[in-house]
């Protein structure tokens, strides 16, 4: 079958960078209430098979309480009472309705539970106990900026409209041949509605490899300091949020901005927010370089294919000089859309501290509360009652956790 291919017209595919306009930036932390986080929930174990479980790769929390975990490795989902008893297994690994081979975003439209499979580039659909209801194959081609190019639509926005980007693969963006890549709306029939957003990538991938090997194996990551844009979409999916988070220059000002965009793109507001800029420190940069020399020195594929550098020394040298490092750490590092409208915002967090800094914005953008959580949880849902997210023991065992926020202490 023929894949439905979409022309971008000309206009989209110049469109530019989302415009920064000047305007008066308020103080990131005025009027905000400082909240304090206390953990009431550990899901996990590292020998009982029931609560025993890979990686997590995508939580939600859903209707009376229940929390909902993806576990991409396993091909699962896994439903969860409010006290962390286990509820029900949804799926495998398979190919067949129900089946998964990489199982991504998921959410809910009404009662109806969608999945998106990276991989198969498929969209499945499930009643709220889990029944299999349909499927549907989502993936079109695009005559992009560099020529043809595939985009997986994966994820389900509120009208019942599909989000999804424009291919941008690694080796292309670390060579420069791609230097942004299109979010774009489109119909489930796979007509292009609107570009929603360009996103610049520059800053955004860290490419380890050879250049004394040049069909030798590489490796990508994220730059840890990295500037590009930040952009989720809301949790009820009628919009998304954009960070925009400049490197900061001495002389300037220093300031970072939050947009909130509608499903056609348009801006409906854009709230400034100054700060104080954090220094990146060289102990900082060491302990990132040093898991970055580990990885590249060490065989890959568990033991399938050679190490990148057969030298630590060499690898250290072609690390730190393709690293992005600026004078000051980027102001935001996440962006969570809080499913009751709320923003959450992962702040520079320097040093070794065990705790990471967050800001909270209520759904208008205006600045509203502030909390430390673990600096090892990567937050996954969020309201101003209650933080989901994921952490890692000493042993790296898996666990799901849930913190319950206290009233405000304080005002800073």
């Amino acid at each position: 079958m023929r894949r439905p291919r979409l022309r971008l017209p000309r206009a989209v595919l110049q469109l530019p960078l989302m415009l920064l306009v000047p305007a008066a930036a308020a103080p990131l932390q005025a009027q905000a209430d400082r909240l304090v986080a206390g953990e009431t929930l550990r899901i996990g174990s590292a020998d009982d098979t029931t609560y025993a479980f890979d990686w997590a790769s995508s939580i939600r929390a859903g209707a009376e309480g229940a929390i909902w975990s993806a576990h991409t490795n396993e091909q699962k989902l896994r439903v969860w009472s409010p006290d962390g008893a286990l509820l029900r297994v949804i799926g495998r690994a398979g190919d067949g309705p129900g089946e998964f081979r990489s199982i991504g975003a998921f959410g809910w439209r009404a009662d109806t539970l969608w999945t998106y499979d990276n991989r198969e580039a498929r969209m499945s659909f499930f009643d709220r106990n889990g029944a299999f209801l349909s499927s549907q194959n989502i993936r079109f081609s695009v005559d992009g900026p560099a020529g043809p190019t595939t985009v997986q639509a994966g994820r389900l926005l509120a009208d019942g409209t599909l989000a999804g980007s424009t291919s941008a693969p690694s080796h292309l963006v670390t060579s420069g041949e791609i230097t942004e890549v299109h979010l774009l709306r489109l119909s489930r029939a796979g007509e292009l509605l609107n570009v929603i957003q360009a996103i610049p990538l520059e800053s955004g991938t860290l490419e380890i490899s050879n250049p004394r090997n040049e069909t030798g194996p590489r490796s990508f990551s994220s730059q840890p300091f990295s500037e590009r844009p930040l952009n989720v979409p809301l949790a009820d999916g009628s919009g998304f949020v954009v960070v925009e988070r400049p490197y900061h220059q001495e002389g300037r000002e220093p300031r970072f901005s939050v947009a909130l965009l509608d499903l056609d793109g348009r801006e409906v507001w854009r709230r400034w927010f100054t700060y104080v800029p954090r220094r990146v420190t060289a102990e900082e940069v060491d302990s990132i370089v040093a898991p970055l020399v580990r990885r590249a020195t060490a065989p890959a594929g568990g033991g399938q294919f050679p190490p990148i550098f057969a030298s630590a020394a060499a690898a250290e040298e072609v690390i730190r000089e393709r690293l992005v490092l600026p004078d000051f750490h980027p102001p935001v590092k996440n962006v969570v859309a809080g499913r009751d409208g709320s923003i959450w915002l992962q702040r520079e967090t320097p040093g070794f501290g065990r705790t990471g800094r967050w800001n909270v914005l209520d759904a208008e953008g205006r600045m509203t509360a502030s909390l430390a959580l673990p600096r090892e949880l990567r937050v996954e849902v969020a309201d101003m009652d209650h933080v989901w997210g994921t952490v890692t023991d000493e042993f790296d065992v898996p666990y799901i956790v849930r913190y319950r926020l206290g009233v405000p202490a304080g005002t800073l």
